[in-house]
């Protein structure tokens, strides 16, 4: 199925939940998705560049009401992740470090 849109209708008449991981600068084409799951980079491609912790909360929370979505969760690296919700609650989620003795199957093909 092609067409986003679409297949999100017909999620959500199932009461299936859709995450997306939204490639592109226009996440619209993502409206009534459950949860978009962009990394920085793609976010501030969307919404513009974010200078703090509260600017990225508050477009995120913008972008959830124009895409009607559930909730937003940022990507951040080495920094850990962001998780804002359409009830307006932001949470930072910190990455923690650890040594990798084995990348197999760590999508390094």
């Amino acid at each position: 199925m092609s067409d986003p849109q679409a297949f999100i209708k017909i999620a959500r008449e199932h009461n299936v939940p859709v995450l997306v991981d939204p490639k592109g600068k226009d996440f619209s084409r993502y409206k009534g998705a459950t949860c978009l799951t962009p990394n920085k980079k793609e976010f501030e491609l969307a919404v513009g560049p974010c200078k703090d912790e509260h600017e990225l909360a508050t477009k995120a929370q913008q972008l959830i009401q124009d895409c009607e979505l559930d909730a937003l969760l940022i990507t951040l690296g080495a920094r850990g992740m962001t998780l804002v919700t359409k009830d307006n609650h932001s949470i930072h989620i910190p990455a923690r470090a650890r040594e990798v003795y084995d990348v197999t199957g760590a999508g390094d093909t």
